[in-house]
Protein backbone atom coordinates (compact mmCIF):
# COMPACT_ATOMS: atom_id res chain seq x y z
CA UNK A 1 0.00 0.00 0.00
CA UNK A 2 1.01 3.37 -0.92
CA UNK A 3 1.98 5.89 1.70
CA UNK A 4 0.12 8.45 0.21
CA UNK A 5 -3.32 7.85 1.93
CA UNK A 6 -3.22 10.57 4.14
CA UNK A 7 -3.42 13.14 1.23
CA UNK A 8 -6.15 13.93 -0.78
CA UNK A 9 -6.49 13.07 -4.35
CA UNK A 10 -8.84 14.29 -6.81
CA UNK A 11 -11.15 17.37 -6.54
CA UNK A 12 -10.94 20.74 -7.04
CA UNK A 13 -7.80 22.84 -7.57
CA UNK A 14 -5.28 24.82 -5.34
CA UNK A 15 -3.36 27.94 -6.93
CA UNK A 16 -0.62 26.99 -9.27
CA UNK A 17 3.20 28.16 -9.64
CA UNK A 18 5.56 27.86 -12.58
CA UNK A 19 7.10 30.17 -14.62
CA UNK A 20 4.58 29.83 -17.54
CA UNK A 21 4.73 28.50 -20.79
CA UNK A 22 2.31 28.71 -23.72
CA UNK A 23 -1.40 27.15 -24.34
CA UNK A 24 -2.19 27.18 -27.85
CA UNK A 25 -5.94 27.98 -26.73
CA UNK A 26 -4.66 31.14 -25.09
CA UNK A 27 -3.41 32.94 -28.72
CA UNK A 28 -6.35 34.92 -30.18
CA UNK A 29 -8.50 33.47 -28.29
CA UNK A 30 -11.65 35.74 -27.05
CA UNK A 31 -11.64 35.77 -23.16
CA UNK A 32 -14.97 35.56 -20.61
CA UNK A 33 -16.07 35.09 -17.34
CA UNK A 34 -16.81 31.90 -17.72
CA UNK A 35 -17.88 29.34 -20.86
CA UNK A 36 -20.86 29.55 -20.67
CA UNK A 37 -21.04 33.00 -20.71
CA UNK A 38 -18.65 32.67 -24.13
CA UNK A 39 -21.27 30.72 -25.55
CA UNK A 40 -23.95 33.04 -24.95
CA UNK A 41 -21.44 35.82 -26.45
CA UNK A 42 -21.22 33.65 -29.93
CA UNK A 43 -24.77 32.62 -29.98
CA UNK A 44 -26.16 36.17 -29.41
CA UNK A 45 -23.56 37.25 -31.82
CA UNK A 46 -24.68 34.61 -34.83
CA UNK A 47 -27.97 35.28 -33.88
CA UNK A 48 -28.45 31.40 -33.82
CA UNK A 49 -32.25 29.89 -33.63
CA UNK A 50 -31.32 26.01 -33.17
CA UNK A 51 -28.90 23.85 -31.91
CA UNK A 52 -27.93 20.45 -31.86
CA UNK A 53 -26.69 19.23 -28.41
CA UNK A 54 -25.81 15.68 -27.40
CA UNK A 55 -28.18 14.25 -24.14
CA UNK A 56 -25.11 13.54 -22.06
CA UNK A 57 -24.36 17.37 -21.70
CA UNK A 58 -23.22 19.80 -18.58
CA UNK A 59 -26.33 21.85 -17.65
CA UNK A 60 -24.13 24.89 -17.93
CA UNK A 61 -24.32 24.41 -21.78
CA UNK A 62 -28.15 24.43 -21.54
CA UNK A 63 -28.36 27.25 -19.48
CA UNK A 64 -26.38 29.16 -22.15
CA UNK A 65 -28.53 28.15 -24.98
CA UNK A 66 -31.75 29.18 -23.32
CA UNK A 67 -30.24 32.63 -22.05
CA UNK A 68 -30.04 34.00 -25.84
CA UNK A 69 -33.41 31.76 -26.91
CA UNK A 70 -32.14 29.40 -28.97
CA UNK A 71 -34.11 26.14 -29.55
CA UNK A 72 -32.23 22.84 -28.05
CA UNK A 73 -32.46 19.88 -30.36
CA UNK A 74 -31.13 16.71 -29.08
CA UNK A 75 -28.72 13.59 -30.76
CA UNK A 76 -27.47 10.17 -29.05
CA UNK A 77 -24.18 9.78 -28.99
CA UNK A 78 -22.28 7.08 -31.31
CA UNK A 79 -20.02 4.53 -30.20
CA UNK A 80 -17.09 6.51 -30.50
CA UNK A 81 -18.93 9.29 -27.99
CA UNK A 82 -19.68 11.59 -31.06
CA UNK A 83 -22.52 13.06 -33.73
CA UNK A 84 -24.47 10.34 -35.80
CA UNK A 85 -24.09 10.37 -39.55
CA UNK A 86 -27.68 10.56 -40.22
CA UNK A 87 -28.70 13.65 -37.70
CA UNK A 88 -31.24 16.04 -39.74
CA UNK A 89 -29.76 19.03 -39.61
CA UNK A 90 -31.23 22.47 -41.36
CA UNK A 91 -29.24 24.81 -43.23
CA UNK A 92 -29.20 27.39 -40.62
CA UNK A 93 -29.12 24.85 -37.40
CA UNK A 94 -25.80 24.80 -35.09
CA UNK A 95 -24.39 21.77 -33.71
CA UNK A 96 -22.19 21.44 -30.68
CA UNK A 97 -19.93 18.51 -30.54
CA UNK A 98 -18.23 17.88 -26.81
CA UNK A 99 -15.02 16.45 -26.96
CA UNK A 100 -15.32 14.33 -24.00
CA UNK A 101 -12.54 14.38 -21.24
CA UNK A 102 -9.92 15.11 -23.78
CA UNK A 103 -10.10 12.10 -25.54
CA UNK A 104 -13.11 12.79 -28.23
CA UNK A 105 -11.59 15.51 -30.48
CA UNK A 106 -11.43 12.88 -33.11
CA UNK A 107 -15.36 12.33 -32.91
CA UNK A 108 -15.45 16.49 -32.86
CA UNK A 109 -12.47 16.79 -36.16
CA UNK A 110 -14.70 14.24 -38.02
CA UNK A 111 -18.31 16.24 -37.07
CA UNK A 112 -16.36 19.19 -38.47
CA UNK A 113 -15.45 17.12 -42.08
CA UNK A 114 -18.75 16.07 -42.69
CA UNK A 115 -20.80 19.29 -42.01
CA UNK A 116 -18.36 21.71 -42.04
CA UNK A 117 -16.85 24.09 -39.66
CA UNK A 118 -18.96 27.21 -39.80
CA UNK A 119 -21.89 26.14 -37.76
CA UNK A 120 -20.20 24.01 -35.09
CA UNK A 121 -19.17 24.86 -31.80
CA UNK A 122 -16.90 22.49 -30.06
CA UNK A 123 -16.98 22.14 -26.13
CA UNK A 124 -13.88 21.43 -25.12
CA UNK A 125 -14.60 22.29 -21.46
CA UNK A 126 -13.21 19.32 -20.68
CA UNK A 127 -10.40 19.11 -23.31
CA UNK A 128 -7.80 22.46 -22.60
CA UNK A 129 -5.48 21.51 -24.97
CA UNK A 130 -7.88 20.73 -27.91
CA UNK A 131 -6.05 22.33 -31.24
CA UNK A 132 -8.62 25.20 -31.85
CA UNK A 133 -9.25 25.15 -35.67
CA UNK A 134 -9.17 28.46 -38.00
CA UNK A 135 -12.94 27.57 -39.09
CA UNK A 136 -14.57 26.74 -36.52
CA UNK A 137 -15.72 27.91 -33.16
CA UNK A 138 -14.32 26.21 -29.78
CA UNK A 139 -15.04 27.19 -26.24
CA UNK A 140 -12.78 26.25 -23.21
CA UNK A 141 -13.00 26.20 -19.57
CA UNK A 142 -9.50 26.42 -18.04
CA UNK A 143 -10.54 26.02 -14.61
CA UNK A 144 -11.26 22.28 -15.22
CA UNK A 145 -7.74 21.36 -15.51
CA UNK A 146 -5.95 24.10 -13.49
CA UNK A 147 -6.45 26.33 -10.37
CA UNK A 148 -8.43 29.06 -11.75
CA UNK A 149 -11.46 30.75 -10.26
CA UNK A 150 -12.80 31.49 -13.63
CA UNK A 151 -12.50 32.40 -16.97
CA UNK A 152 -13.47 31.05 -20.38
CA UNK A 153 -12.13 31.07 -23.66
CA UNK A 154 -13.63 31.25 -27.06
CA UNK A 155 -11.77 30.96 -30.51
CA UNK A 156 -14.19 31.21 -33.50
CA UNK A 157 -14.06 32.82 -37.19
CA UNK A 158 -17.00 35.12 -36.12
CA UNK A 159 -17.19 38.46 -35.23
CA UNK A 160 -18.07 39.13 -31.72
CA UNK A 161 -19.09 42.50 -29.79
CA UNK A 162 -16.75 43.59 -26.52
CA UNK A 163 -17.31 41.72 -23.45
CA UNK A 164 -18.90 43.52 -20.83
CA UNK A 165 -16.62 44.70 -18.35
CA UNK A 166 -14.76 41.83 -16.09
CA UNK A 167 -15.92 41.60 -12.32
CA UNK A 168 -12.65 42.28 -10.69
CA UNK A 169 -13.54 42.10 -7.68
CA UNK A 170 -16.15 39.40 -7.62
CA UNK A 171 -13.63 37.23 -9.38
CA UNK A 172 -10.87 37.56 -6.58
CA UNK A 173 -13.45 36.83 -3.78
CA UNK A 174 -14.05 33.29 -6.03
CA UNK A 175 -10.61 32.83 -5.93
CA UNK A 176 -9.90 32.15 -2.14
CA UNK A 177 -10.43 28.47 -2.48
CA UNK A 178 -7.38 28.12 -4.52
CA UNK A 179 -5.25 29.65 -1.31
CA UNK A 180 -7.01 27.67 1.25
CA UNK A 181 -6.54 24.65 -0.58
CA UNK A 182 -3.03 25.41 -0.82
CA UNK A 183 -2.83 25.54 2.64
CA UNK A 184 -4.47 22.49 3.47
CA UNK A 185 -7.31 23.19 4.46
CA UNK A 186 -9.47 20.39 1.93
CA UNK A 187 -12.28 20.73 3.68
CA UNK A 188 -13.54 24.47 4.37
CA UNK A 189 -11.87 25.26 0.86
CA UNK A 190 -14.35 23.15 -0.87
CA UNK A 191 -17.16 24.74 0.99
CA UNK A 192 -15.72 28.23 -0.94
CA UNK A 193 -15.48 26.28 -4.27
CA UNK A 194 -19.15 25.76 -3.77
CA UNK A 195 -20.31 28.74 -3.39
CA UNK A 196 -17.39 30.41 -5.98
CA UNK A 197 -19.06 28.00 -8.72
CA UNK A 198 -22.41 29.19 -7.41
CA UNK A 199 -21.66 32.69 -8.55
CA UNK A 200 -20.58 31.42 -12.14
CA UNK A 201 -24.15 30.90 -13.10
CA UNK A 202 -25.04 34.24 -14.10
CA UNK A 203 -24.74 33.54 -18.22
CA UNK A 204 -23.17 37.44 -18.94
CA UNK A 205 -20.91 37.46 -20.95
CA UNK A 206 -18.44 39.62 -18.66
CA UNK A 207 -14.60 39.44 -20.45
CA UNK A 208 -11.97 37.15 -18.24
CA UNK A 209 -10.71 39.14 -14.94
CA UNK A 210 -7.33 40.73 -14.98
CA UNK A 211 -6.38 38.33 -11.89
CA UNK A 212 -7.48 35.34 -13.62
CA UNK A 213 -5.62 36.72 -17.24
CA UNK A 214 -3.01 36.57 -14.83
CA UNK A 215 -2.85 33.12 -13.29
CA UNK A 216 -3.17 31.41 -16.67
CA UNK A 217 -0.04 33.67 -17.79
CA UNK A 218 2.28 31.50 -15.04
CA UNK A 219 1.37 28.02 -15.70
CA UNK A 220 3.74 25.75 -17.35
CA UNK A 221 1.05 24.35 -19.55
CA UNK A 222 4.18 21.76 -21.07
CA UNK A 223 4.17 20.37 -17.84
CA UNK A 224 0.62 20.01 -17.08
CA UNK A 225 0.64 18.20 -20.75
CA UNK A 226 3.40 15.99 -20.06
CA UNK A 227 2.43 14.97 -16.48
CA UNK A 228 -1.35 13.99 -17.17
CA UNK A 229 -0.30 12.33 -19.95
CA UNK A 230 2.14 10.13 -17.73
CA UNK A 231 -0.39 9.80 -14.81
CA UNK A 232 -2.95 8.67 -17.24
CA UNK A 233 -0.53 5.92 -18.88
CA UNK A 234 0.69 4.90 -15.61
CA UNK A 235 -2.81 4.28 -14.15
CA UNK A 236 -4.65 2.83 -17.24
CA UNK A 237 -1.96 0.41 -17.18
CA UNK A 238 -2.10 -0.84 -13.72
CA UNK A 239 -6.04 -0.40 -14.23
CA UNK A 240 -5.98 -2.51 -17.88
CA UNK A 241 -3.78 -5.50 -15.86
CA UNK A 242 -6.38 -6.05 -13.26
CA UNK A 243 -8.99 -6.20 -15.58
CA UNK A 244 -11.10 -3.02 -15.88
CA UNK A 245 -11.76 -1.31 -18.78
CA UNK A 246 -10.02 1.92 -19.63
CA UNK A 247 -9.75 3.73 -23.20
CA UNK A 248 -6.90 3.86 -24.99
CA UNK A 249 -5.03 7.61 -24.94
CA UNK A 250 -4.92 9.12 -28.53
CA UNK A 251 -2.05 10.17 -29.56
CA UNK A 252 -1.30 14.30 -28.21
CA UNK A 253 -4.45 14.05 -26.33
CA UNK A 254 -4.26 15.38 -22.64
CA UNK A 255 -7.10 14.03 -20.33
CA UNK A 256 -9.21 15.89 -18.05
CA UNK A 257 -9.52 12.34 -16.18
CA UNK A 258 -8.92 8.42 -16.28
CA UNK A 259 -12.32 7.41 -17.18
CA UNK A 260 -12.94 3.76 -16.59
CA UNK A 261 -16.12 2.09 -18.50
CA UNK A 262 -18.57 -0.56 -16.98
CA UNK A 263 -18.71 -0.19 -13.42
CA UNK A 264 -21.09 0.90 -10.85
CA UNK A 265 -19.81 4.55 -10.31
CA UNK A 266 -22.02 6.10 -7.89
CA UNK A 267 -20.83 3.27 -5.50
CA UNK A 268 -17.55 3.29 -6.39
CA UNK A 269 -17.30 6.85 -6.00
CA UNK A 270 -18.85 7.39 -2.53
CA UNK A 271 -15.91 4.14 -1.53
CA UNK A 272 -12.85 6.20 -2.82
CA UNK A 273 -14.43 9.52 -1.03
CA UNK A 274 -14.09 7.48 1.98
CA UNK A 275 -10.60 7.37 1.31
CA UNK A 276 -9.99 11.28 0.43
CA UNK A 277 -9.96 10.11 -3.67
CA UNK A 278 -12.54 12.55 -5.13
CA UNK A 279 -13.37 10.99 -8.39
CA UNK A 280 -16.10 13.71 -10.19
CA UNK A 281 -19.59 12.96 -11.37
CA UNK A 282 -20.36 14.09 -15.14
CA UNK A 283 -23.24 14.98 -15.61
CA UNK A 284 -25.54 13.56 -12.84
CA UNK A 285 -28.26 15.59 -14.14
CA UNK A 286 -28.48 15.07 -17.60
CA UNK A 287 -31.29 12.76 -19.03
CA UNK A 288 -30.31 10.71 -21.99
CA UNK A 289 -33.27 8.81 -23.19
CA UNK A 290 -33.10 4.93 -23.38
CA UNK A 291 -31.47 4.46 -26.69
CA UNK A 292 -28.89 6.36 -25.72
CA UNK A 293 -26.91 3.84 -24.41
CA UNK A 294 -23.66 5.46 -24.77
CA UNK A 295 -24.72 8.76 -22.94
CA UNK A 296 -26.40 6.47 -20.02
CA UNK A 297 -22.87 4.34 -19.57
CA UNK A 298 -21.44 7.90 -19.53
CA UNK A 299 -23.62 9.08 -17.03
CA UNK A 300 -24.43 5.98 -14.86
CA UNK A 301 -21.26 3.50 -15.57
CA UNK A 302 -18.20 5.12 -15.80
CA UNK A 303 -15.79 6.30 -13.12
CA UNK A 304 -13.48 8.72 -13.72
CA UNK A 305 -10.39 8.91 -11.58
CA UNK A 306 -8.19 12.03 -11.23
CA UNK A 307 -4.83 11.88 -12.70
CA UNK A 308 -3.87 15.45 -13.38
CA UNK A 309 -0.84 16.96 -12.43
CA UNK A 310 -0.87 17.31 -9.48
CA UNK A 311 0.17 14.24 -8.90
CA UNK A 312 2.87 11.35 -10.03
CA UNK A 313 2.75 7.43 -10.29
CA UNK A 314 2.83 7.01 -6.63
CA UNK A 315 -0.47 8.51 -6.27
CA UNK A 316 -1.52 6.27 -9.16
CA UNK A 317 -0.53 3.49 -7.26
CA UNK A 318 -2.76 4.55 -4.47
CA UNK A 319 -5.90 5.25 -6.46
CA UNK A 320 -6.06 1.68 -7.42
CA UNK A 321 -4.76 0.04 -4.25
CA UNK A 322 -7.74 1.40 -3.10
CA UNK A 323 -10.31 0.19 -5.56
CA UNK A 324 -8.94 -3.11 -5.51
CA UNK A 325 -9.13 -2.72 -1.76
CA UNK A 326 -12.76 -1.81 -2.28
CA UNK A 327 -13.53 -4.92 -4.74
CA UNK A 328 -12.29 -6.88 -1.97
CA UNK A 329 -14.55 -5.71 0.68
CA UNK A 330 -17.45 -6.01 -1.53
CA UNK A 331 -16.93 -10.01 -2.46
CA UNK A 332 -16.79 -10.61 1.28
CA UNK A 333 -20.04 -8.88 2.15
CA UNK A 334 -21.63 -11.47 -0.70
Amino acid sequence: MSTHGHQAIGGYFASERGAGSGLEALRGAARYQSARSAIVALFRAVGATVAWVPHHVCGAVIDALDAVAVEVRRYHLTDTRGVPDDLPLGPLDWLVCIDYFGMSGNSCTAAVARHGGHRILIDASQALFHPPGSDVSTVYSPRKFVGVPDGGLLVTPHRLPLADPADEAGSIERGRYLSTRAAGDVAAGYQQFQQAEATLADCTPRGMSASTAGMLSIIDFDRVRRQRRANFTSLAAMLHSRGFVVPELPRDAVPLCCPVFGVEAPDLRRALASRAIFAPAYWPDAVPPSHDTVGLALRDRTLYLPCDHRYGEAHMEHVVDALLEIGKQHEHRR
